[in-house]
């Protein structure tokens, strides 16, 4: 469908043949006017927007739109171009950047209509072009050209008034109607002040005519505007006079800019100014801004209170200034990162110097603020003195230690064969001693000062908790194996399935949380053999069968045994993860792990435990396994006891 425009047939076949006379109004305009073909060749553009972008009209129309428009603008509102040749709309409007013939970018607000030129069978589109920064007025110097320039003056989204030079209101545009919720009809006729709301500072001079005669030419001030049902409406108006031919002042523009939401943002920001002042100086925390490059600018009072300075002392001072030497590296570290935008905020515990030379620990958190285009145009920092807390972690810290230094000499102790009795002794009480106070005080640490902890250091506290468990679990496995060899070793004519039962019954919370399947083949009636420590050996196998399982599988033990001589030979064999051949021999040594702590609990010492048990039995113990399909763990043990 065709859509005919309203506009001056004149004017437009004008610029189609290039022929400036007859809208040689356009360049009185203080806006920038351009029109262009549907290809984005530029047909013409008025004076305003020729200095606007540096550019004279013939190099506009060599150039196009894409030359002058910047980079980052490209994307085509084809959508909204579209709408408007369907006729959905009559006008759009948006922000974009354009590129200057110096390379400066100008930032504009653009309202683009839509032409359709009938004789010539074309396509054009106006642009009105408003610079963002600098807010120009639109002139209409004679009544003449105010119905010549009729379609800009109708559709801009700002507010334009055309009054009298007694202030008497001749025309109002559509925008400031709507912002007021007048109709034309009511406004027409009224003075100016007919707008004001009674909360509107009285800046101007008492009435504009007598400013304008005193040969100023323009006017800028901001007023309260007054809607029709009584709202506030903040605006910034920008009047110019309008001459005669005579050079008589005659008329006066004004361009209205809605400021409503700007001044509520400035009022709420002066409000949280408030807040943030009392929390600033009231805050338990030290609180502290600095400029981009770390000059201290302010400073609260317990931020002073805790550095040791007097107030004033330490502004235009850098952080770097009150960090220990050690940590100074860290914290240019992060400060660059933030200031390149790669982090938005750290924290970073670290030593602070005070004023007298002491050496405090800090919980130190940095945010930085940044403006419209990203650049960090302050940093605010949160300080915490946690030198108490840290001051208990390091006692804890060394405590682990020691702890970690006895339990490397327990492995040489245990690595030279030292006598059993003394390992005992030093097992029970020099290791689990210490290893109870630690684990007590690191939980009262953490009940009483939870709150003054930070993430980093609960998690120091739970990994010392969850060590001190694994040292107690380790030492109570190692007293295990090492009094295999010390218990007395009674053997006698004991029953497997009387002793297996035994062994079920004490897995019994392990088999029914897993759902395991126990299946039991056919036993011998006697095996001669210690019954604690056979036993001991069945639940290790039988355990480590249902712990070593693959997720989502319900384990399935089965137990058999067949008569080999002077022997029986029992196997557990499980549907687990199975054990890789080249660890067949090493599974059976004391602390031989094949699996992180995470994924299976353990000490590495069961199977070691079992190894044992055989040995004393004068059997033999040996694992036969396809990894991924289960394990097989077999032993032989001595027959029963036969009378001679």
């Amino acid at each position: 469908m065709k859509l005919t425009a309203t506009v001056n047939a004149n004017i437009l076949q004008s610029i189609i043949n290039g022929n400036p006379s007859e809208f040689k109004i356009l360049d009185l305009l203080p806006i920038g006017v351009l029109i262009t073909k549907n290809n984005g060749n530029i047909l013409y553009a008025n004076t305003s927007l020729s200095q606007l972008l540096g550019y004279d009209l013939d190099e506009l129309k060599e150039n196009g739109v894409l030359a002058i428009t910047h980079p980052d603008d490209f994307e085509h509102k084809e959508e909204e171009y579209q709408k408007l040749r369907m006729g959905q709309h009559n006008q759009f409007k948006y922000q974009k950047r354009y590129k200057s013939k110096t390379g400066k970018v100008v930032w504009a607000n653009v309202n683009v209509s839509y032409f359709y030129n009938e004789e010539s069978d074309n396509h054009f589109y106006l642009g009105v072009v408003s610079q963002i920064s600098e807010r120009q007025v639109l002139d209409n110097r004679t009544e003449k050209n105010i119905d010549k320039t009729k379609s800009i003056f109708m559709h801009t989204h700002l507010g334009m008034v055309v009054a009298t030079a007694d202030e008497e209101i001749i025309h109002a545009n559509p925008s400031i109607l709507k912002l007021l919720g007048y109709s034309a009809d009511e406004v027409k006729g009224k003075n100016v002040d007919f707008f004001l709301h009674s909360d509107s500072n009285s800046v101007k001079p008492k009435n504009f005519k007598e400013h304008f005669l005193a040969n100023n030419d323009q006017i800028k001030v901001e007023r309260i505007f007054k809607t029709k049902n009584g709202e506030k409406k903040f605006v910034s108006i920008t009047i110019d006079k309008v001459k005669n031919a005579d050079n008589e002042y005659t008329h006066h523009f004004a361009f209205i800019e809605d400021l409503t939401d700007q001044k509520q943002i400035e009022i709420a920001y002066k409000l949280t100014a408030k807040k943030f002042e009392g929390i600033f100086n009231d805050s338990p925390l030290g609180i502290v801004t600095t400029d981009y490059k770390g000059s201290i600018l302010t400073l609260n009072q317990t931020g002073y209170n805790l550095l040791g300075y007097e107030k004033g002392e330490i502004i235009h001072k850098s952080i770097i200034d009150i960090t220990h030497e050690a940590d100074i590296l860290k914290e240019v570290e992060l400060h660059q990162k933030l200031i390149s935008g790669d982090i938005n905020s750290y924290s970073l515990i670290k030593r602070i110097l005070k004023k007298n030379g002491e050496i405090i620990w800090g919980n130190c958190n940095v945010t930085a603020i940044r403006d419209q285009a990203g650049k960090v145009s302050c940093l605010i920092g949160m300080l915490e003195d946690i030198t108490k807390v840290q001051n208990v972690q390091s006692a804890l810290i060394s405590k682990a230690h020691k702890l970690q230094h006895k339990n490397l000499e327990l492995q040489k102790y245990i690595e030279s064969n030292m006598e059993l009795e003394n390992f005992a002794y030093i097992a029970s009480h020099d290791l689990r001693e210490p290893l109870r106070s630690i684990k007590g005080f690191s939980q009262m640490l953490k009940l009483t000062n939870k709150d003054k902890f930070d993430e980093s250091s609960l998690e120091y506290l739970q990994f010392i908790e969850d060590g001190t468990e694994r040292m107690d679990c380790l030492i109570k496995d190692l007293l295990t194996y090492s009094r295999v060899n010390t218990q007395n070793l009674e053997k006698t004519n004991i029953s497997p399935n009387e002793n297996l039962a035994l062994t079920l019954t004490s897995l019994d919370k392990q088999i029914e949380e897993s759902k395991a399947e126990i299946i039991i083949g056919r036993m011998p009636k006697q095996v001669f053999a210690n019954a604690t420590k056979f036993s001991q050996l069945l639940q290790n196998l039988i355990s480590n069968g249902i712990k070593f399982q693959k997720p989502g599988i319900v384990p399935k033990i089965k137990i058999n045994c067949k008569d080999e001589n002077d022997f029986y030979q029992f196997c557990i064999s499980d549907n687990g993860i199975g054990i890789k051949n080249e660890y067949f021999d090493k599974v059976f040594l004391i602390f031989k792990k094949l699996h992180n702590i995470s994924e299976y609990k353990g000490t590495g010492i069961g199977l070691a435990v079992c190894k044992k048990i055989v040995d004393q039995h004068n059997g033999e113990i040996w694992v036969e396994s396809e990894y991924g399909k289960g394990s097989k763990f077999c032993f032989t043990i001595e027959k029963e006891e036969t009378s001679e």
